[in-house]
Formats: C-alpha cells, sequence, structure tokens
C-alpha cells in the first residue's frame, strides 16, 4: 500500500513552465487544511491507526500571451502518521501548469517535484478542463512519473488516469466527484511487483458571497488488492479576485499536492515512503 499512496502523491501534482515572462496576475489564493485517514486494513485490520495531515498551499495564475496560462503552487504538509515509533514527516513541493485557455476550455502540461525526506518523486503529464454547460466543467489528467528512495535501491514508475465532473449550485458554491487509477511498477532490490489503487473522491466548497474566503470538505476512499480506507478534509482559503466560478473558468483551475480535492492520499504515501519502515513496518507497507 505504501508504494500505491506514492503515486497518489506523485500524480496529483506537477508542472513547471517558467513564469519569467508573465506580464499579468491573474488570481489564485492562500490556504489551510486539515485532513485525517484511517489507515488501517478495512478487510483484516481495521482502524490499526489514524494519520493527520496540516497543510498549507498557494496559487497563483499569470497570463503570458493571449490565450496562454501558468499557474504555479506550492504545497508544504507536516505528517503524523499515528505510529509512536515514526516521527512526523515533511512533505513539500511546487506545482506548475502551463496550457491554453479559449473561452473557459484549458488543456495543456504539468511536470514538478514532491520531497518527502527520504524518498522523491518527479512527474510530469498532460491535462484539461472543459466547461461543459454554464454549470457543470470536466476535467481529466494522464500522468506519468518516478519514485526514489535516497540511499536505497528502492525505485517506482507511475502512471495515473483521472477523470472529474464539477457541479457549480451558483458562482460560489461547487461539488466535485473524482475517480483516479494509479499504477505502479515497482522494484527493490532485483524484486519486481505491479499493484494497481483506484480512488473514489467527493468534495464541495462554500464562498460567502460578502467575503473572500471559501470552506472546503472532501472525502476520498482508495481500494486496492480488497482493501480499503476513508480520509477525510476541511480547509479554508482565502481567493485574490473573483468567485469560485471564475477561478474554474478563467483561471486556477488544476490540482496540486495537497488540494483537498484528492490529495490527503497522495501525501501520505509521500510520508509513508520518507519515513524509514526498515525496522518497524506497518499494515500500510
Amino acid at each position: 500500500m505504501k508504494k500505491i499512496l506514492l503515486g497518489a502523491a506523485a500524480l496529483s501534482a506537477l508542472s513547471l513552465a517558467s513564469a519569467a515572462s508573465a506580464q499579468e496576475f491573474s488570481t489564485g489564493y492562500v490556504g489551510a487544511s486539515y485532513s485525517t485517514i484511517n489507515t488501517g486494513d478495512s478487510t483484516s485490520n481495521p482502524k490499526t491507526s489514524d494519520a493527520n495531515i496540516f497543510a498549507v498551499r498557494g496559487v497563483a495564475s499569470f497570463d503570458l500571451a493571449k490565450n496562454l496560462e501558468v499557474q504555479l503552487d506550492g504545497d508544504v504538509a507536516s505528517v503524523d502518521l499515528g505510529i509512536p515509533s515514526v516521527n512526523n514527516v515533511t512533505v513539500w513541493g511546487p506545482t506548475a501548469h502551463l496550457f491554453m485557455d479559449k473561452d473557459g476550455n484549458k488543456a495543456g502540461a504539468f511536470l514538478g517535484y514532491v520531497d518527502a525526506g527520504d524518498s522523491s518523486v518527479t512527474a510530469y503529464g498532460l491535462e484539461g478542463r472543459i466547461a461543459a454547460s454554464d454549470n457543470i466543467s470536466l476535467g481529466a489528467v494522464a500522468g506519468w512519473g518516478s519514485a526514489n528512495s535516497k540511499g536505497t535501491s528502492y525505485n517506482t514508475d507511475l502512471r495515473v488516469y483521472r477523470g472529474e465532473a464539477s457541479y457549480f449550485v451558483n458562482d460560489n458554491a461547487r461539488i466535485d466527484v473524482s475517480y483516479s487509477n494509479f499504477r505502479t511498477s515497482s522494484s527493490v532490490n532485483g524484486s519486481h511487483s505491479r499493484d494497481t489503487t483506484a480512488v473514489f473522491g467527493l468534495s464541495g466548497e462554500f464562498q460567502p458571497m460578502s467575503l473572500p474566503v471559501s470552506f472546503t470538505v472532501g472525502y476520498e476512499r482508495p481500494t486496492n488488492s480488497g482493501s480499503s480506507y476513508d480520509a477525510f478534509s476541511v480547509g479554508v482559503r482565502h481567493s485574490f479576485g473573483g468567485t469560485l466560478k471564475d477561478r474554474d473558468r478563467k483561471s486556477s483551475p488544476f490540482h496540486g499536492v495537497l488540494d483537498n480535492n484528492g490529495g490527503a492520499s497522495g501525501v501520505l504515501g509521500a510520508a509513508l515512503n520518507g519515513a524509514d519502515f526498515s525496522n518497524n513496518c506497518h499494515s500500510v507497507c
């Protein structure tokens, strides 16, 4: 399970595009979130422990040229794995997305990096988002990457395919449903393995009309080899310019490593790989 969760970390994040030539700040937000995750095996060892994640996130979008934009993200999280013998793990990573934007329909590429102490991830891919109707947006991601543990022979090749639908109850209230398929191919000391994890996500965000602050809530349920766990998150964001629909249609539409809509399991995976489990392997290894 540890390798699978690292895949979620890698492919939630990522893109690197130069913003040196950016001419106009479009919009963005800063936010903080808290997530709690039941990391026990739901079939044989329920609720072994709870992991707790405190995260902060900043996002800014810029117009580079006509119909060409870049979104830059920064994420930092402190992860308590709920294991007395393992210290908290700090996970951080820059994210960027370079994309074309035409009438609220966006297509582009992403590349980025995640660091979790003793392990790191580099990932890249393609992403897009379309305004299917006035109240509905649809998104898709295809990503690839690699994870490495420092000082060991452990490495993992990663792939992710993700689809998402967003429904805007009004300009400042949205509901998101997502499904992700993570695939990993791992090598440890000459031994190879493959695995697949499916992740269902449901989240919402609401911004009172009189405030630039929005509130988020999210739920995730990853399932792998017959086992699953539950992840819940809450958060708050301060936006710079526009409504929630403006942020989706005009700029800043893409997810990062600790975004509440699908990030909790990802950062947990990175933290698990960053921790030293050589002498005390947990049930989620």
